[in-house]
């Protein structure tokens, strides 16, 4: 059984897709509220479980590259759930062109010019 009703978590911490100098400069972080799994979630890319929809979904955000600042040309939403040992995000990256999404694998700890996602926890703050 779950304890605890509600997870906030800072989606300025978490989520990038506003920028480090918009934060530093004074940028309005999101919060995003975390809904708690109560039902089974597979790790499989595929948001299809109805729990999905219990979490509150977070969007508006803004573009850090090739136009910092800038709304973003696609829509992005973030949603999050969480148990007992786990904080899941699931985030949908909605693209009117997916044959035009830039796709390489690089290797661990290495960067690439492709469209991604960027999910980083700061446990300090």
């Amino acid at each position: 059984m779950i304890s605890k009703p509600l997870l906030i978590v800072s989606l300025a911490a978490i989520v990038l897709p506003i920028g480090p100098a918009q934060l530093l400069a004074g940028g309005s972080p999101r919060n995003i509220v975390a809904a708690a799994r109560t039902t089974p979630v597979t790790i499989d890319g595929v948001l299809s479980e109805p729990v999905w929809e219990t979490a509150v979904p977070v969007g508006g955000f803004l573009q850090y590259n090739p136009a910092e600042g800038s709304p973003a040309t696609e829509r992005t939403t973030v949603r999050a759930l969480f148990d007992d040992d786990n904080i899941y995000f699931g985030i949908f990256c909605h693209d009117s062109d997916p044959a035009g999404i830039d796709r390489q694998l690089t290797r661990r700890d290495r960067t690439a010019q492709s469209d991604r996602v960027s999910v980083i926890i700061d446990s300090y703050h």
